[in-house]
């Protein structure tokens, strides 16, 4: 039975949606999202996802919604995309009756849980179900992580040095990026010089040598008074 939505479209604790039957969808009257949340789309995956569709058919259908005349994917756009490297006719579809933030919100959880979206990926998406209205705690419970991961998503996508090091191939995880920042200035700047991957398991050693200098450096204040002393007295 058909649920009817919300007026918020903005707590995922409520009902953002409401589901129509699944149906068969001609290929040429479906669209992709134009601003998908995956950036890019590896030729090889999406031709090993063709070979997949080919040997035992589509499993899960896409997402969609009423586009003007056609429709346009709301999830699912590599299967939508393999089925017309097969040349199929129709595809299954399930129809989502959207308004608000829900269609972000559905797009995020079916991307993450599904897909291996790359951590600019994720920080992007976090930032549109942000800017579309939805606080950083409502973010956290529609996508099952906690408001840390949020927030550090946040940070990610809008500093400069952040975005630098993922297009390097040089930051692991939103992890290791908050561990990284809560590092002083000189070891991050350590850190970046190595030009290795940062990683939480980095940051955490790199605050271990820190921590040491910091002892060894107050243990040579203490000693420098006594040692005066004697020379004083000498």
């Amino acid at each position: 039975m058909n649920r009817e939505p919300t007026t918020t479209g903005l707590d995922p604790s409520q009902d953002l949606w409401h589901v129509d039957p699944i149906i068969n969808l001609p290929l040429q009257l479906i669209r992709p999202d134009p601003q998908p949340t995956r950036r890019a789309c590896d030729p090889q995956a999406l031709e090993e996802l063709a070979q997949s569709m080919a040997m035992v058919g589509q499993l899960q259908p896409i997402g969609v919604r009423r586009d003007g005349a056609g429709w346009r994917v709301v999830y699912g756009e590599r299967r939508w995309r393999a089925a017309q490297l097969l040349n199929w006719p129709v595809l299954q579809a399930r129809v989502l009756q959207l308004q608000g933030a829900a269609e972000r919100v559905v797009q995020a959880c079916e991307n993450l849980h599904r897909e291996a979206l790359s951590l600019s990926e994720q920080a992007g998406m976090v930032l549109r179900l942000v800017e579309v209205g939805m606080p950083v705690e409502a973010v956290a419970r529609a996508l099952g992580r906690h408001t840390a991961w949020v927030q550090a998503m946040l940070a990610i996508v809008r500093d400069p040095v952040a975005q630098a090091l993922i297009d390097a191939g040089r930051l692991d995880s939103a992890q290791a990026w908050t561990q990284f920042m809560a590092l002083p200035t000189a070891a991050r700047k350590a850190l970046l010089d190595t030009g290795q991957m940062i990683t939480v398991l980095r940051c955490v050693r790199e605050e271990a040598t820190v921590r040491e200098r910091e002892r060894e450096q107050e243990t040579k204040r203490k000693r420098e008074p006594a040692t005066r002393r004697k020379a004083g007295g000498a």
